[in-house]
């Protein structure tokens, strides 16, 4: 243990100042990596593996020689697990570097046209206290999760999504899918959320808007049927809007922008 403070002590005095501005970048990556792992429900995974490292220090004070051994087997494939564990997230975060307007290949009037009828249906489903969720694919392809779909490629029209989600309707369980514009789907079962920091009271309906979200770009909207509440959900995080006198700027504001949500999920 000594040679390791040792070496420590040599390291320290002998830096430089390209020494320390790597340093200083290294510490500007490590910190983005713990926000990430805060925001995308991953922190309780760092922290386990933290809890190792310390046990790793430890076997090696001690002269544990089997646990140390093990536990040094696990640290020298330590970039393989992170890879295995995060891929989800390391996929959606290598995408969202180049991201884009959602509505990048439509004008400003069609554009103003889609936030319109999407606001005006889900303040009729709203009111009504009926479920919906309706995705809007960005960069990453959802094709994956449409077999489950009915295939619509139909005008964004707030009919449309007021029927489709209507109790009566076969496919009102399932979610909507907006693709360049256009409804390209409609009763696409997602994938339910396996964060464990989650509310335990979000039912499945919310559960299924974040797990999409975790796994891909796409941005989300949910509307509940037990609070007649609306929520957008991005990057796994959830937004609540209960105010519906703005809905249309809301709306707009939301599959417009490319910054991603303030709010934490609730």
């Amino acid at each position: 243990m000594e040679i390791i403070f040792d070496e420590i002590s040599f390291f320290i005095a002998n830096l430089s100042i390209k020494d320390f501005i790597d340093l200083f970048f290294l510490w500007c990556i490590f910190f983005q990596v713990l926000k990430f792992a805060e925001r995308s429900g991953v922190f309780q995974v760092l922290l386990g593996l933290s809890f190792v490292g310390l046990a790793f220090l430890g076997s090696l004070y001690f002269e544990l020689i089997a646990v140390h051994s093990l536990l040094e087997n696990i640290f020298s494939n330590i970039f393989l697990i992170l890879v295995l564990l995060f891929q989800n997230e390391i996929r959606r975060g290598l995408t969202q570097l180049g991201s884009k307007s959602l509505l990048k290949d439509l004008d400003s009037v069609e554009e103003a046209h889609l936030s319109e009828e999407i606001a005006k249906a889900l303040n009729f489903l709203a009111k009504k206290g009926i479920g919906a969720i309706i995705v809007l694919e960005k960069q990453i392809d959802l094709s994956p999760f449409l077999e489950s779909g009915v295939e619509m490629r139909s005008q964004v029209k707030a009919e449309l999504i007021e029927a489709v989600f209507h109790p009566t309707s076969k496919v009102h369980d399932g979610a909507i899918l907006i693709k360049e514009g256009k409804i390209d789907s409609a009763g696409v079962f997602l994938p339910l959320s396996t964060n464990p920091a989650l509310d335990r009271n979000l039912g499945s309906r919310h559960r299924a808007a974040l797990g999409i979200s975790e796994v891909t770009d796409a941005k989300v909207i949910v509307v509940s049927e037990e609070n007649q509440s609306i929520s957008f959900i991005e990057e796994g995080r959830l937004q609540l809007e209960r105010d519906l006198s703005h809905l249309n700027t809301s709306v707009r504001d939301f599959i417009t922008s490319r910054t991603s949500l303030a709010k934490k999920q609730r």
